[in-house]
């Protein structure tokens, strides 16, 4: 069913089980942002972004940009696996646009990736 969905929109990401808690599970940071930008301006889109954390103020991204330009201007979703951190989601940039993401880094520990992902946000939120 997520794949079919997926489909819909010109995505074809690889689905096992889609709790994404699978390393099998498969998707690319270009498809998500296909996907984000496809349904922005749809009432799926909204009622997503009305779902999603904060950034640096609630849920999963309280942690993340909490000091920068991006704190409460971003709603997002996190994506953790060992050595894998995500985010993906919208940001409201110092200029007025709604500009959506999708951050995936591979390799470091999270803690660090968070790091990396807060000045990435960070600098999206402040363009």
């Amino acid at each position: 069913m997520i794949s079919d969905q997926a489909a819909t929109f010109g995505i074809r990401p690889v689905v096992i089980d889609g709790s994404g808690l699978s390393r099998s599970d498969r998707s690319t940071p270009r498809e998500v942002l296909e996907l984000l930008r496809a349904i922005s301006s749809t009432a799926v889109g909204s009622a997503l972004y009305s779902s999603l954390p904060v950034v640096g103020v609630s849920g999963t991204t309280r942690r993340i940009a909490v000091h920068t330009p991006a704190r409460g201007a971003c709603a997002a979703k996190t994506g953790t696996l060992n050595y894998v951190t995500n985010l993906a989601g919208w940001c409201h940039s110092h200029g007025g646009k709604l500009v959506a993401f999708a951050l995936f880094i591979d390799g470091p520990g999270n803690e660090r990736a968070l790091q990396l992902i807060s000045q990435m946000v960070a600098a999206i939120a402040g363009v």
